[in-house]
């Protein structure tokens, strides 16, 4: 049981990577509120335990790997910095 990418046939694949994208760039656009001040914590925390959720399946690496291009500098280095917390925290289990 892999439960990464490959496990999806062509047109679900095509599906969840459409999905996926979007619900990311909304997640880019709230981080990006959060950092001009826009929203505060309490609201970006509504967006960043779902995206730390998802963080922490096994496919997401693979995904992020790929797509990683298509969203802000800066949200790419708060990806990666959460992804690097949730090894530590995996590791740590």
């Amino acid at each position: 049981m892999s439960s990464g990418l490959s496990d999806f046939d062509e047109a679900e694949l095509a599906t969840a990577l459409v999905l996926f994208d979007r619900n990311l760039y909304v997640y880019d656009n709230a981080y990006y509120q959060y950092q001009l001040g826009t929203i505060d914590y309490g609201v970006f925390a509504k967006y960043e335990y779902p995206l730390k959720d998802r963080i922490a399946r096994p496919w997401f690496e693979e995904y992020w790997s790929g797509r990683k291009g298509q969203f802000t500098l800066q949200f790419r280095a708060y990806i990666e910095e959460l992804m690097a917390t949730s090894e530590r925290d995996n590791r740590n289990q």
